[in-house]
């Protein structure tokens, strides 16, 4: 598979399909390397590898072949249409006319990709406000708060999905074809129950943040409670909750048959006994930032893979020798390459 995606949705799809074993070249270029690689809290002027330290990176490229090719010259784009004709899957999520400029539009793209939206670039925390999403996320009669960038995952495990059928429909009839996988049709997806409630009853579904959980003792600490199966009203829930701790209330909560749980950061989801115990934060060496544990997939196969990932992400341009070599390029070619800026593995400065 040859993946020309960046940011988090696209590569979150190729890496679902790395960790069950598809050969993923996750494909940059020096000029423009995948803009989730700056996202690191790292400072450029401290660390000349800052490019190699942003987490969201790292977990959403494990197990992937990492190589750099400037598109925007005839030598790249040519080595590109060599890879391309060994691949089965190509995937890209720029806007149709970026691969179209560089001349590997699809035939059909122009007659699918339709609409007014068509040449705009989305991003997960704008498609939350598109479809009605942060309309339900935020306190109680507060304003909305957007969810975060959820949409993203959303989108790559929806693409991961149809590419796996498009798979499928080629082994039985030899016929290859288009995958398109709308942002903002995921999205709404995810927000059907609003426009089920108000086309069915004329009902506007509201904010829910404050519903079902209570501070509790301490600073900043909390609850989550099924509200439907507590007897209690809200307010005498909330004056019980105030003088215990959430372990206490959570505990004594289960014991009267009413789901509850402490409400905790998500970092201490790395020592949960359950996620733990069934394997699923895999540890990954980085020759660059070390071993770190990152999550799998909620879901464990009877016929395997016993883990998910192979290998850390790709530093910029890591296997450019060994993807290259195999068509058939020597060490002087890769030479001239380099010193053209065709491939590289250090960012250029931009203009």
């Amino acid at each position: 598979m040859l993946d020309f995606t960046a940011f988090w949705s696209g590569p979150f799809a190729t890496a679902w399909l790395a960790a069950m074993g598809a050969d993923v070249i996750k494909v940059e270029s020096v000029q423009r390397p995948d803009g989730i690689r700056f996202s690191a809290a790292v400072r450029p002027s401290r660390d000349a590898e800052y490019f190699e330290k942003s987490a969201l990176f790292h977990a959403a490229n494990l197990s992937k072949r990492g190589i750099t090719l400037d598109l925007s010259q005839e030598r790249g784009r040519g080595l590109a249409r060599e890879l391309i004709a060994e691949c089965d899957v190509v995937t890209e999520n720029f806007t149709p006319r970026v691969l179209d400029d560089f001349g590997f539009s699809y035939d059909a793209v122009r007659a699918i990709l339709t609409g007014p939206w068509r040449d705009r670039p989305g991003f997960a925390q704008t498609m939350e406000q598109l479809t009605g999403m942060a309309w339900v996320t935020g306190y109680e009669n507060g304003p909305p708060i957007i969810a975060g960038g959820v949409v993203d995952p959303m989108v790559g495990t929806h693409a991961a999905l149809a590419i796996v059928a498009a798979l499928e429909h080629r082994d039985r009839t030899g016929e290859g074809g288009l995958v398109e996988m709308a942002m903002i049709e995921v999205a709404v997806a995810t927000t059907a129950e609003q426009v089920i409630r108000f086309s069915e009853y004329g009902e506007l579904v509201g904010r829910r943040g404050e519903r079902g959980v209570y501070r509790c003792a301490g600073d900043d600490e909390w609850i989550a409670l099924d509200l439907l199966a507590d007897p209690q009203p809200a307010a005498d829930r909330a004056e019980w909750c105030a003088t215990r701790t959430k372990e206490e209330a959570a505990a004594r909560l289960r014991a009267q048959g009413i789901a509850a749980w402490p409400v905790v950061p998500g970092h201490l989801a790395l020592d949960d006994p359950q996620l733990r115990a069934r394997g699923f934060f895999e540890p990954i060496d980085h020759p660059l930032v070390g071993r770190h544990d990152y999550p799998s997939f909620p879901m464990r196969l009877s016929a395997g893979p016993r883990t998910f990932w192979s290998g850390p992400a790709p530093t910029l341009g890591q296997h450019n020798e060994d993807v290259l070599r195999a068509l058939g390029l020597d060490a002087a070619a890769l030479a001239v390459l380099r010193a053209d800026h065709v491939i590289g593995t250090t960012p250029l400065p931009s203009d």
